[in-house]
């Protein structure tokens, strides 16, 4: 975006004193407003995962550790493996 009001502000002394292409000038202003567009767009999208993260509160029921885990993930695990609960 700051490019694009460079690319205005660079172009808007020419536009007076000279006759500056209109295709030229409608392309540089056309850019400036989707880059604002885009800003915009992005600031949206920061205020959209700050309201999503706000959703995302996680309570446990339990203090501490709830068991132990015989079998983490990835583990080759058949019809032999047994959980603690199962050996009681």
């Amino acid at each position: 975006m700051a490019n694009a009001e460079l690319n205005v502000k660079r172009d808007i002394p020419k536009r007076k004193l000279t006759r500056f292409p209109r295709a030229s000038w409608i392309a540089t202003t056309q850019s400036l407003r989707g880059a604002k567009a885009g800003v915009a767009a992005a600031q949206a999208a920061v205020e959209q995962a700050e309201l999503n993260l706000g959703y995302t509160r996680v309570i446990s029921l339990v203090d501490g550790i709830a068991g132990i885990n015989t079998v983490a993930g990835g583990n080759l695990v058949g019809p032999s493996t047994s959980s603690p609960q199962s050996r009681r």
